[in-house]
């Protein structure tokens, strides 16, 4: 008697499984870009796929538009339940890669269908990586990586670990009082300030994101038109948070474009000559 409730219980889950409504399974969306070149790299990667799932439908494209500056992807990637018994841990996931050549730099809003996700900005960031969550609903989307920074110095700035502020501004005094030190030239600056959510690990090839990702404050200040006759730019870039005593940079990213020199008119992570 047991062993035939049994049976039709599992006769049962097998037909539930069966009828199950696909659903989408896409996780993260990363755009890479190389200047020079005028490519762009798109990586959709999936969420955890359980080894009970099989691909039912993927359909994904890449239409990129110039015209109104926005990077779409259509179609769409849905599992399902196969007739094998299958678990629901994470079996890994799986990634799709779009290429386009010919794309201009520019500030792109990123989409899933008619789903806004977040802005890509190739115009100063085409070296890094930016992610975007497409799972989070009312949370930030964009995923900021430490290993997007491995071409960035912590020690431009040595003490920037001890300051601290009752507000963001103050905390960046710092860099915005005394800029521009002179009138002269064309110096510019400018302040973003945008909730992430940071990643501060490695990536790994079976859970290419931590499940949960912290959202904190991201800061960049770019200062241009400086004075110095060496420096002709430097550009921050922080991950910020509140604690007891106030706010706190967690992380600071430095990188100077030198006015002479082999690297002139380059960002990189080394002082001027």
């Amino acid at each position: 008697m047991k062993a035939g409730w049994m049976a039709g219980y599992f006769a049962l889950g097998c037909i539930a499984g069966q009828a199950q409504a696909a659903s989408s399974q896409i996780g993260f969306v990363c755009i890479a870009y190389q200047q020079q070149q005028k490519a762009l790299a798109v990586t959709v990667r999936s969420t955890c796929l359980g080894s009970g799932k099989r691909t039912l439908t993927n359909s994904l494209a890449l239409d990129v538009d110039q015209s109104t500056a926005t990077i779409r992807l259509t179609g769409e990637f849905r599992t399902g339940a196969t007739y094998r018994i299958g678990t629901a841990d994470c079996m890994g996931s799986t990634a799709f890669r779009f290429s386009e050549k010919g794309v201009e730099a520019r500030r792109y809003a990123v989409m899933l269908g008619d789903r806004y996700l977040g802005t890509a900005d190739l115009l100063e960031t085409g070296e890094q990586t930016p992610c975007f969550d497409a799972k989070t609903q009312g949370h930030a989307s964009r995923i900021v990586r430490s290993v997007d920074f491995a071409q960035w110095s912590q020690e431009l700035v040595p003490d920037w670990r001890a300051w601290r502020g009752d507000s963001l501004p103050a905390l960046l005094a710092p860099l915005l009082d005394d800029f521009p030190n002179e009138p002269e030239g064309r110096p510019a600056l400018r302040l973003s300030v945008e909730k992430v959510r940071w990643n501060p690990g490695i990536v790994n090839k079976r859970y290419p994101y931590p499940r949960q990702l912290e959202e904190v404050m991201a800061v960049e200040v770019t200062q241009k038109g400086l004075s110095d006759d060496s420096v002709a730019a430097m550009r921050y870039f922080g991950i910020a948070r509140r604690g007891a005593a106030g706010w706190y940079l967690q992380q600071l990213y430095m990188q100077a474009m030198c006015a002479r020199g082999t690297t002139a008119g380059q960002w990189g992570a080394d002082r001027c000559p």
